[in-house]
């Protein structure tokens, strides 16, 4: 969607002379395969039981884990002196299942979104890591809405449902949840730096986007669409969707894509490198937009 289409005074207003601004809109023009990610890095080490409770906000809901959690996140993209611990996850969604999500490749939006927010623990805390440009690391999982219920997510719907019946919103995470469960057999992601979506909007976030996606069922996503009437705010909360400020901005691991450099003077000097599409494309294109065909074993400009 257009950006102007989610021109939102929570969100645009305060962010305009801002760099490094999220959600944004991935496309194959503004993507850098890099050598240095792997998506078989990329390890969420989740402790069951860390996750607690389940709130009722004004946009949605929260998943709230102790404030002792172990549960943290690894990969070759974030720093190696950091301490990234869960501190709570959360879903984006709509009332229909084609524009839920926050992020969107090439300008289009999926069913929905989950955020599980980690917090560099080796800051102090987490008032002062919104400080720092690696305060948080944000796992960003895209949903598609699917005729079956995706077992993975049962629990916190479950919760969900619960926690509209009380009275204080809340509830405690019913059944075992386990995030490793809910995630993808193959992480390849896509990362970038940017900012909260939700006020201050510090950008103090390396995003972690996955490339797969996972299903939601739809009679899991009327759990959800239900907060509505709690809060006529959740379903339409349009934030402005930001274009990539640079081609450097984002990167992509892989699995089993290998990069391939381009044989011209100017990218090697200047030490740029290709990213590969779909491989039946047989297509590579340089980030400072020279186009390279792909033949056989030999790049020709």
């Amino acid at each position: 969607m257009p950006a102007e289409k989610h021109q939102h005074k929570t969100n645009g207003e305060f962010t305009k002379d801002r760099k490094n601004q999220s959600p944004i809109d991935i496309t194959k023009d503004n993507v850098v395969q890099d050598k240095l990610l792997k998506g078989s890095s990329l390890q969420i080490h989740y402790k069951i039981g860390d996750a607690q409770y389940v709130k009722i906000t004004k946009t949605g809901f929260l998943c709230v884990c102790q404030d002792n959690c172990e549960s943290s996140i690894s990969a070759s993209h974030l720093k190696k002196d950091a301490d990234y611990r869960l501190w709570q996850f959360h879903m984006h969604w709509s009332d229909t299942n084609d524009k839920g999500s926050e992020h969107c490749i090439d300008g289009k939006h999926f069913t929905g979104e989950i955020h599980c927010v980690f917090w560099n623990k080796a800051l102090g805390n987490r008032e002062e890591a919104m400080n720092h440009c690696d305060g948080f690391t944000v796992l960003a999982i895209f949903l598609d809405g699917h005729e079956d219920d995706n077992p993975a997510l049962t629990p916190i719907v479950d919760s969900v449902a619960k926690a509209l019946e009380n009275e204080d919103r809340k509830a405690p995470v019913l059944g075992e949840f386990d995030l490793n469960q809910l995630l993808p057999e193959k992480h390849s992601y896509y990362s970038y730096d940017g900012s909260l979506t939700t006020f201050p909007y510090a950008e103090c976030v390396t995003w972690t986007i996955l490339h797969r996606h996972v299903p939601i069922g739809n009679s899991q996503l009327n759990v959800l669409r239900k907060i509505i009437d709690h809060n006529a705010r959740n379903r339409n909360r349009n934030l402005v969707v930001y274009p990539a400020q640079s081609k450097k901005q984002l990167h992509k691991a892989t699995n089993n894509k290998v990069p391939i450099y381009c044989k011209t003077r100017q990218c090697l000097w200047r030490g740029y490198y290709c990213r590969t599409y779909e491989q039946n494309e047989k297509k590579l294109v340089c980030i400072k937009q020279v186009m390279i065909t792909f033949n056989g074993s030999e790049l020709t400009q």
